[in-house]
């Protein structure tokens, strides 16, 4: 999925069930990259000013800054509609479902096959993983390095975060055209 493709998916929430949590869960899934198990476990206690601490795999954490666009929709969300979902069992966790208990994977997945089809992009097995593809990318295409998405990322290994940003080969025949010494000419003797 590329940026228009991932402006569109956004744009296509359904507003009549949960807008407020979904519009929330998917910008984080596509402004930090967020596997779907830490999107799942985040609590009210993660969430401190403008930073997430986010437990990752093998139990290591990591705090991770949220943008504008992040922190408006967490308070919309907090304000708008997390508060009539708690109050069913009164849990911890951050992103709730309709009976208050924290969201599976597999209800994630579910959401973000419907708002793949309300938004007509219809892309071929779209999943939460799909989209932390996508925040990578469009964070590498745009000048993120590859060091700070590994830290965003929580990868152990640089060559893991490589895969994420697999940069396409018209990319990088850009960066050799635009190659200053490319438009040079020599003076012949």
């Amino acid at each position: 999925m590329k940026l228009p493709e991932a402006e569109q998916f956004l744009l296509h929430i359904p507003s009549r069930t949960h807008y407020y949590r979904d519009m929330c869960m998917m910008t984080f899934l596509l402004n930090i990259g967020l596997r779907v198990t830490e999107l799942c476990n985040l609590t009210m206690k993660d969430v401190k000013d403008r930073y997430i601490t986010i437990v990752g795999k093998g139990g290591k954490e990591r705090r991770i800054y949220l943008n504008d666009r992040c922190m408006e929709t967490l308070e919309d969300y907090l304000q708008n509609e997390r508060p009539a979902l708690a109050n069913k069992l009164g849990t911890e966790a951050l992103f709730l479902s309709q009976k208050g208990t924290m969201l599976t994977r597999q209800r994630v997945a579910k959401i973000v096959k419907s708002i793949n089809a309300a938004s007509k992009l219809n892309i071929d097995h779209l999943t939460p993983h799909k989209l932390r593809h996508t925040s990578a990318t469009i964070m590498y295409q745009n000048g993120a390095d590859i060091r700070s998405l590994q830290q965003i990322l929580g990868h152990s290994n640089l060559s893991t975060t490589q895969i994420y940003t697999h940069v396409e080969d018209e990319m990088l025949k850009k960066v050799f055209d635009n190659n200053p010494l490319n438009h040079r000419t020599t003076d012949s003797e």
